[in-house]
């Protein structure tokens, strides 16, 4: 799990992103482990959960989108003191999401992405980057973005 911490007109938010490998079974202890490091948003890939939806827990609202084949997946978890903030949940695909909240007088975009790996195609590859490349365009030079 990685984490930044970016502070900017009156708050402090603290963003991470963990890959799972299985969000089943797991939500709790994930939520244990972004509370213990004071986590607001986190960015989640590998979940294995399809569907799109959002689910309340711990403290933590987790928006997600995957895929039938339970097979990659990405989502979010924000602190429920937070969600209030939040304006916008954009699902792309089961491999990339964004997330817009506002703090203060400032919009924030925080995207979520799983890149494939090694072993697949190339197709798949160029779809993931040319999605991620229309994503990371689309965010206003005036909005701060976490990636």
């Amino acid at each position: 799990m990685g984490a930044g911490k970016g502070k900017g007109r009156g708050y402090s938010l603290r963003v991470a992103s963990w890959n799972v490998g299985t969000l089943s079974g797991k939500l709790l202890e994930v939520i244990d482990a972004l509370k213990r490091c004071k986590v607001h948003i986190a960015c989640l890939q590998e979940t294995r959960w399809k569907g799109q939806r959002g689910v309340e827990r711990n403290g933590y609202k987790l928006l997600h989108s995957g895929a039938d084949g339970a097979k990659n997946g990405v989502g979010f978890l924000v602190a429920i003191e937070l969600h209030k903030n939040v304006i916008e949940v954009k699902r792309y695909n089961d491999r990339v999401m964004v997330l817009r909240l506002v703090l203060g007088v400032e919009v924030v975009a925080v995207v979520c992405a799983y890149a494939p790996h090694v072993g697949l195609g190339d197709q798949e590859k160029w779809e993931f980057w040319d999605c991620l490349n229309g994503v990371v365009r689309d965010v206003s030079t005036e909005e701060t973005i976490y990636v």
